[in-house]
């Protein structure tokens, strides 16, 4: 049985890893999103949902019931032992989740996975190849702004709560720039077909 090539893609908030995620898809690539498992996992009645509540209390919910995550993130990235309570909650959850998806999906010639932690995680070495997104931080600040909603202290906030990525750049089989969508867009196919030819 074949066993695809892994390509783990990470970087900081507002780098542009979604975007990456986006023109891999559109090329017929398959790409696992770790935020969107997230998401998933933490959804009413998903194995996260209940032991969140049962951490952080109703006061994180919505309306309806829902995980408001939001308020979440107001309150984890103000306080760093609590995001890492959040964290060691929903890690082991998103990594047996993230496994069964790779097993999903082991015949395809190449499988991508957006995984914002991986350094943090320690989890480069799972992979086959890193690639590292990087943009300048004003870009970064002005497209988290402009995607969430955020103000500008919350969004520097969780930067500062990330590890410094161009540090880890050594880490790194490719290491794209994206601050303009087009100059990216060249690195993407340059570093595709670099995989392509291995």
């Amino acid at each position: 049985m074949r066993r695809s090539k892994t390509v783990a893609v990470t970087g900081g908030i507002g780098s542009g890893k979604s975007f990456l995620g986006q023109i891999l898809r559109q090329k017929g690539y398959t790409v696992i999103d770790a935020d969107t498992i997230s998401r998933q996992v933490c959804e009413k009645g998903r194995p996260g949902y209940a032991a969140v509540v049962e951490n952080f209390g109703d006061g994180i919910l919505d309306g309806d019931g829902n995980l408001d995550r939001k308020k979440l993130a107001s309150i984890v990235f103000s306080d760093e032992s609590k995001l890492r309570l959040l964290n060691s909650i929903l890690h082991p959850i998103i990594e047996r989740e993230l496994s069964r998806q790779l097993k999903e999906h082991e015949e395809d010639e190449l499988v991508f996975v957006l995984i914002p932690l991986l350094f943090e995680l320690g989890w480069q070495d799972r992979f086959d190849y890193v690639w590292l997104v990087l943009a300048d931080e004003e870009v970064r600040i002005a497209r988290t702004m402009a995607r969430d909603g955020s103000g500008r202290e919350e969004v520097q906030k969780r930067i500062k709560n990330q590890v410094n990525h161009a540090e880890k750049a050594h880490l790194a089989h490719n290491v794209l720039y994206n601050n303009s969508s087009e100059e990216f867009k060249v690195q993407v196919e340059r570093a595709l077909d670099s995989l392509r030819g291995r």
